[in-house]
């Protein structure tokens, strides 16, 4: 498959798509009870000593470290070209207006229909970030959260991860050299040089308050993986190995990734 770049799609359905998820994800729980404030959140991203001596015992890492979340947002794509439009005709009835958030709850355990409302949560992450829902979506038990189906056409899903490192090659991952990513540059540099899937070029832009970096990796639907250590690619493990946690890409999927940082001193 080739691994270069594409030129992502120029109109107004990206901007739609990068609103409605502003809207989703924000640094902001003044609607919920008992939650950290967002100075609070703020201040734990920049300042969360158990997660530094964590990622020390693991990784080896420097006194200066970066927490590093990376949100993936699994589209499909109708018969290996582009299918924003059918998307988004489906997103405009899956994620229609919802009354106002009810007040939320730390989202950790819960399987199956969720509650329209606003949510804390840590999924896969130890820095808090905040979850509009609206109706209609599902949790799963490893924290992804998604509307319709995730593997068909009109489905969304949701994940976070805190991204420690990144396969130099998504189809050849078996014995492959894992790139340390301690920052959001890191992060971005590995996906750009990480071989076996096309790439968007990288996007700087803010989200949930923050600087961000964007990148959308896609696979169409006559992707074959023959050859490759398994027919799904593989773009970044968890630091544990832990399968739940591995980022899995498909064929006649896109995959667009948010990277966020902060600088953590131990």
């Amino acid at each position: 498959m080739s691994s270069a770049m594409h030129d992502p799609i120029r109109d107004d359905r990206f901007d739609r798509f990068d609103g409605e998820i502003r809207r989703f994800l924000e640094w902001d729980s003044s609607q919920i009870d008992g939650a950290p404030s967002r100075a609070a959140m703020l201040e734990r991203l920049l300042d969360v000593r158990g997660l530094v001596g964590a990622r020390r015992r693991t990784f080896g890492a420097t006194p200066t470290m970066r927490v590093l979340i990376a949100v993936g947002l699994l589209l499909a794509l109708l018969g290996g070209a582009f299918a924003a439009g059918a998307y988004w005709e489906q997103r405009a009835v899956v994620v229609a207006p919802t009354p106002k958030p009810t007040v939320g709850t730390l989202l950790t355990t819960q399987v199956g229909a969720v509650a329209p409302g606003t949510y804390w949560a840590t999924a896969r992450t130890s820095v808090p970030f905040t979850l509009h829902i609206p109706g209609g979506w599902q949790r799963e038990w490893d924290g992804n959260v998604h509307a319709g189906d995730p593997w068909a056409a009109n489905g969304v899903a949701f994940n976070s991860w805190l991204v420690t490192q990144v396969y130099s090659d998504a189809c050849h991952w078996q014995g492959t050299t894992l790139r340390e990513t301690g920052s959001r540059a890191e992060v971005v540099a590995a996906l750009v040089a990480q071989k076996g899937h096309a790439l968007s070029p990288p996007n700087d832009v803010t989200f949930g308050g923050l600087p961000a970096t964007r990148l959308d990796i896609v696979v169409p639907t006559y992707y074959d993986g023959t050859g490759c250590d398994d027919p799904d690619l593989r773009v970044w493990p968890n630091g544990e190995g832990v399968d739940p946690d591995i980022l899995w890409v498909f064929a006649g999927e896109t995959i667009t990734i948010y990277i966020v940082d902060g600088d953590v001193q131990p």
